[in-house]
């Protein structure tokens, strides 16, 4: 099962992040795709929807995204224990949106 979903996690990340992912071999981006699994599911994130938009913030903003300067609001929602994984991650990326400038 791990197999698969690391296979169709690397096939959407190449597909989705091309340019930046242009010179990782496949050996690093299945590394990345387990370190996100591992970090999701510290916040207990672990259904496959969920573990792939959190690789996502990985790739886009970098390893422990949430941690990082302006980025630091994420952290209590990942945290939240009376918020399941799918109102986690819609939250953090409803908030992403709003704060995108268009």
């Amino acid at each position: 099962m791990l197999q698969v979903f690391i296979d169709k996690a690397q096939l959407h990340l190449i597909e989705i992040f091309e340019e930046k992912l242009k010179d990782n071999t496949g050996p690093e981006i299945r590394e990345m795709i387990l370190q996100g699994i591992e970090h999701a599911g510290a916040y207990d994130i672990t259904d496959e929807p969920e573990v792939i938009l959190f690789i996502d913030l990985t790739v886009a903003m970098g390893p422990d995204f949430e941690a990082q300067k302006g980025n630091e609001w994420m952290r209590p929602i990942l945290e939240k224990k009376n918020l399941g994984q799918k109102e986690k991650m819609e939250f953090i990326y409803m908030l992403l949106e709003e704060r995108t400038p268009e």
